[in-house]
């Protein structure tokens, strides 16, 4: 698989997370700045899938890194950035995350 040329100027761990839009991936640094591919997101999910990045969500490829917290309230959990930044775990990927990283919860 080609790598895209946008990862050839940004270092792995400067990247808190990557965000679907239909069939672009904004990528979210740590400094707050973004940038476009014209990558979808499932190029980067198979790219980063064992360099400490982890989906939450459909939409979403997180950093774990910059994960702050979790928190559960009923029957959803969410994540909470260094950023600020609050996602919501979807339930089918919430296992996964479990097991992979337990430290977190």
């Amino acid at each position: 698989m080609k790598s895209p040329k946008i990862l050839k100027t940004i270092s792995i761990g400067n990247i808190c997370y990557f965000q679907s839009s239909i069939n672009y991936t904004i990528l979210i640094l740590e400094n707050g700045k973004s940038m476009i591919s014209g990558y979808n997101i499932k190029v980067f999910e198979a790219l980063y899938e064992n360099n400490n990045f982890v989906k939450v969500n459909r939409s979403n490829l997180v950093n774990v890194s910059f994960i702050q917290k979790a928190s559960f309230e009923k029957n959803s959990c969410s994540i909470l950035l260094f950023n600020g930044q609050e996602m919501n775990v979807s339930r089918r990927r919430l296992n996964k995350l479990k097991e992979d990283y337990p430290l977190l919860f």
